[in-house]
């Protein structure tokens, strides 16, 4: 119950009750607004991944630590592998091919709808 009510109270609102500035565009306009956004970050997000990966390799490769991942002391290094790979893996994968159709299509659908789930709560200009 705590934990709702601190997520609730991070969303900013306005008066009206509205979750911020672009609640009140239509959804097309959120829609190509986020994209616009999320273009220019994927770029960064993607090179500083592959980045990560490759100074991984190089850090493994290097003093040649191979024997480290039969060792279980290490096993902080197959949890890296294993986040870095789902991190990859989501945002190579499953964020170009997947989320992109679903947000398109839920814009499509509901176009009077709310790109941002609204925040349940009282409203404030009830």
């Amino acid at each position: 119950m705590r934990r709702s009510r601190l997520v609730r109270g991070a969303i900013p609102r306005d008066g009206a009750g509205n979750q911020g500035v672009l609640s009140p565009l239509p959804s097309y306009l959120r829609l190509a607004l986020f994209e616009l956004i999320e273009r220019r970050f994927a770029f960064q997000a993607r090179m500083s991944t592959l980045v990560a990966g490759a100074t991984g390799l190089w850090m493994t490769y290097a003093p040649a630590a191979w024997d480290r991942f039969v060792d279980p002391r290490f096993w902080w290094m197959h949890a890296m592998i294993a986040i870095w790979a789902i991190f990859t893996l989501v945002l190579f994968v499953a964020e170009p091919l997947l989320l992109h159709r679903r947000l398109h299509a839920s814009a499509i659908r509901d176009p009077g709808e709310h790109a941002l789930p609204r925040a349940a709560g009282p409203c404030l200009s009830c």
